[in-house]
């Protein structure tokens, strides 16, 4: 449930991520709280990430769909695999991100010291 609880403050604190770029760690297979963001706030960019690459291909297609349907507010919405024990998937991302948030991302022990 805690990315529930994540999604409901995001929604309900909308206002905190007018203009910024926010990144979701380790969102799983809907990254919800950060479609949230990408639905609900004015932001410039959300950045929907998860090291399983089962997930990602399930994040694209929902970003896809809202895409379509023109539900989201954010003027960039995207998913990429990011391995926190991969050092170029991190020093790319690094300084670019204004909020980056997670719900659950300790979900294995081994990705645990990396993050």
């Amino acid at each position: 449930p805690s990315e529930e609880v994540l999604a409901y403050y995001c929604v309900k604190n909308r206002n905190m991520f007018r203009g910024l770029a926010v990144c979701e760690l380790g969102g799983g297979m809907t990254c919800l709280a950060g479609l949230m963001v990408a639905i609900s706030a004015d932001v410039r960019e959300v950045l929907l990430t998860d090291g399983n690459e089962k997930a990602i291909k399930n994040v694209k297609e929902i970003i896809k769909k809202n895409l379509h349907a023109d539900f989201f507010r954010a003027h960039n919405v995207t998913g990429s695999i990011l391995r926190w024990d991969n050092e170029r998937d991190i020093s790319l991302l690094e300084g670019h991100f204004d909020i980056v948030m997670c719900a659950d991302c300790l979900f294995l022990d081994q990705y645990r010291v990396s993050l």
